[in-house]
């Protein structure tokens, strides 16, 4: 370890108090480039080979730095093949920057990966557990269909929001609110809070629901839900809570740092690990909203859910004339690094370097450093919703720069109002995202490739309105008269469940 410096030392040693290894192993650099990891579960050539004996006699293999220097297809099949002996799976090191063909997170995110960064610096290292993939198991609710169906009845909702930040989770679950209520659905709202004269509805959305019931912080959420046919739980270590509850349980899983690998710290893993395995094994209802999160959830926890992607309202989020001054917009928390916000700085520069005039704004629902910003760009902080819409409009091209997602509403919400869209692969945005047809997409987190990207936007006008036009007919399938119908279809097999 003398290679590294002192954080990484030190996030290791945590890392591996946390996962607490009866029997781990550490393998030589030579073991790796000779093809050896490979070899000695069948073989035993040498001394070495006599000590390491078989991969099945140790429960977590630590790879030698090199590792990541082996091609890149090559790295998962000594994943793969050690993955299939240990109980407690594989620690190594990860460069930030890699050359094509080499190990990447985003790369890595077909395991079941936690990561922590080391350091912002370009220069330090990326410390990655994989772990084995979880066993399929069965769970109830789990054969329920989302296909539309005629007939449905009127549901009694209770909707429990987890808090009233503005985050594109809590937006979605009041977008739905909204749609099941026009629909004719009782809409029930519970939140947790200890200030008095407090509403459950956030201050920042506009809508007004049949109920709204503020519980104290330190009180449990069930004694106030009454005449309801389902329950729709906000956040994932709700479902704990709800263990008792004889009325049905929805969870839709947006995604979070924890279920893509992003871990802050490792002190204190170990325990945060249990309570997500015990609240996504629990009886309840889960979906997902997208492919990619159903993914990450069958393998961490070995739970296949049904997809629901997010609606749209494409009458609210609408097509308006532009700008026409090279307008790049971006929007995001800043306070989450990975939104990834440095990388769309750098590309920012890189076009502002090229000679090519242009504003920008960045709309963000907090406060942000300015000292971290460029001078050039505009801030509009926690706007109402229809001055984010007129953000968009105006807009020439968004430039949304995600580390990961679960679905990305972002771009969504600027295809609606086609303004095209430039973005890394986060993931999630697969979900409708298709590159050269309804957005341009980078696959390798480079400020030059998104520079560039958006530059050829600048000099393009019919690539631009040929990527509006497909963005606007993507956002077409996705608003809320076509998920909602499947939305409204699920909710009803579900309330079946307890006649």
């Amino acid at each position: 370890m003398q290679d590294f410096c002192k954080d990484e030392i030190l996030a290791f040693g945590q890392l591996l108090f946390e996962i607490a290894p009866q029997n781990p192993i550490m393998i030589h650099v030579e073991d790796v480039k000779n093809g050896l990891v490979l070899e000695r579960i069948t073989k035993k050539k040498d001394d070495r080979q006599k000590r390491l004996e078989s991969c099945s006699d140790y429960d977590l293999v630590i790879l030698p730095a090199s590792f990541e220097s082996l091609p890149r297809e090559q790295c998962f099949r000594i994943i793969d093949r050690i993955l299939g002996c240990v109980s407690k799976g594989i620690v190594f090191f990860l460069s930030k920057k890699k050359e094509d063909g080499r190990l990447t997170l985003s790369s890595l995110r077909r395991y079941n990966l936690y990561y922590k960064n080391s350091s912002e610096h370009s220069d330090k290292k990326q410390l990655v557990w994989i772990r084995p993939q979880e066993e399929k198991m069965n769970y109830p609710y789990e054969g329920i269909s989302i296909l539309t169906r005629e007939k449905r009845k009127k549901l009694r909702i209770a909707y429990l929001l987890p808090h009233k930040g503005l985050t594109g989770g809590i937006k979605m679950m009041l977008e739905q609110m909204r749609y099941l209520k026009k629909r004719g659905h009782i809409i029930r709202v519970l939140a947790k809070s200890n200030e008095p004269g407090e509403r459950a509805i956030p201050d920042w959305y506009d809508l007004e629901v049949d109920e709204e019931t503020v519980v104290l912080q330190e009180e449990d959420f069930l004694p106030y839900i009454h005449d309801t046919d389902i329950i729709f739980s906000g956040w994932i270590t709700q479902l704990i809570e709800l263990q008792s509850s004889t009325i049905p349980v929805v969870y839709w899983e947006q995604g979070y740092q924890y279920l893509f690998g992003d871990v802050e710290d490792f002190k204190g893993m170990r325990s945060c690990l249990d309570v997500l395995s015990s609240c996504y094994h629990t009886k309840h209802a889960i979906l997902s909203v997208s492919d990619y999160v159903a993914g990450q959830i069958l393998r961490r926890y070995g739970r296949k859910t049904p997809v629901l992607e997010n609606g749209i309202d494409t009458t609210f989020y609408r097509p308006a004339a532009k700008s026409n001054h090279n307008r790049i917009l971006l929007v995001g928390n800043a306070n989450q690094p990975f939104k990834n916000f440095s990388l769309a700085f750098q590309a920012i520069e890189c076009i502002r370097q090229s000679g090519i005039p242009f504003e920008a704004e960045w709309v963000t629902p907090v406060e942000v450093e300015s000292s971290a910003i460029p001078d050039d760009i505009q801030i509009t902080i926690k706007p109402e919703q229809e001055v984010l819409v007129k953000a968009y409009q105006r807009a020439d091209v968004l430039l949304f720069t995600s580390q990961y997602e679960g679905f990305g509403m972002p771009p969504l919400e600027a295809m609606a109002c086609k303004t095209p869209v430039i973005c890394t692969d986060s993931g999630g945005i697969r979900a409708y995202a298709r590159h050269q047809y309804n957005a341009l997409i980078a696959e390798k987190e480079d400020a030059g490739i998104l520079a560039n990207h958006v530059m050829s936007l600048f000099q393009d006008h019919k690539q631009c309105e040929r990527l509006g036009e497909n963005g606007r007919d993507t956002a077409r399938m996705l608003d809320y008269s076509k998920i909602g119908d499947k939305l409204e279809t699920y909710l009803d097999e579900i309330a079946k469940k307890r006649e």
